[in-house]
């Protein structure tokens, strides 16, 4: 079971987004937790950066991590800088986000590693497709993790027009939350029956292999 919680701020920008997985499949219950802080610029617009702190199952102590945020003239964010982290697994790395007509390409560099190319397809506005590649040392070779939204007729909850333009790619990529999308998509290739308020608000869904999936509104 997944909780993904979104903590807003007076002028409704994101404060906090925490995630937590429970694992219920193998011997024993699992859980891997994680909460991203973010950090206001002077404008109050878009955060400057954020502080992650977070822990998978088999770890005693949590991580954190510190990263700045930079943007472009038009509010895009352009660069992750990892300045910070207390983990051993991972090395300090850097995420570039370039723009191009319907497709973000994300270029993530880390020391003393592979380079990696993460691909974010949105045509219209709307993701529907996600991939990641490594180099194979005759190019670009595609990783087993990719996956195909389709778009359903409902508002998507989480979509602003301002946060999707300028942190729509960044929150597919760190907290694999969609804010980029106007509408909702069918949630890793399920296709979910949608229940609706009387202020036709997206309640919850549910798809023909009992996946759930439940919106609180505060």
């Amino acid at each position: 079971m997944t909780t993904d919680t979104l903590l807003y701020d007076q002028n409704n920008n994101i404060k906090s987004i925490t995630h937590q997985y429970i694992n219920n499949l193998g011997p024993s219950q699992t859980l891997d937790s994680g909460t991203n802080y973010f950090t206001m610029n002077a404008s109050n617009t878009h955060p400057s950066g954020y502080q992650v702190i977070y822990r998978k199952y088999y770890q005693t102590d949590a991580v954190v991590e510190n990263h700045n945020l930079t943007y472009d003239d038009s509010n895009r964010v352009i660069l992750d800088s990892m300045i910070s982290t207390t983990s051993t697994e991972e090395n300090i790395k850097g995420i570039h986000y370039d723009y191009f007509q319907d497709l973000v390409v994300l270029h993530i560099y880390q020391v003393g590693q592979f380079d990696f190319l993460d691909s974010i397809s949105s045509p219209g506005g709307n993701f529907n497709y996600f991939s990641e590649s490594y180099p194979d040392g005759n190019g670009w070779s595609n990783k087993s993790s990719s996956k195909t939204e389709v778009l359903t007729n409902h508002d998507n909850p989480f979509y602003t027009a301002a946060l999707s333009k300028s942190l729509g790619a960044f929150y597919i990529k760190e907290n694999n939350i969609d804010f980029l999308s106007k509408n909702l998509t069918t949630l890793e290739g399920f296709f979910y029956t949608w229940t609706t308020d009387s202020r036709n608000r997206v309640l919850n869904g549910s798809a023909p292999d009992g996946s759930f999936v439940k919106f609180t509104y505060r």
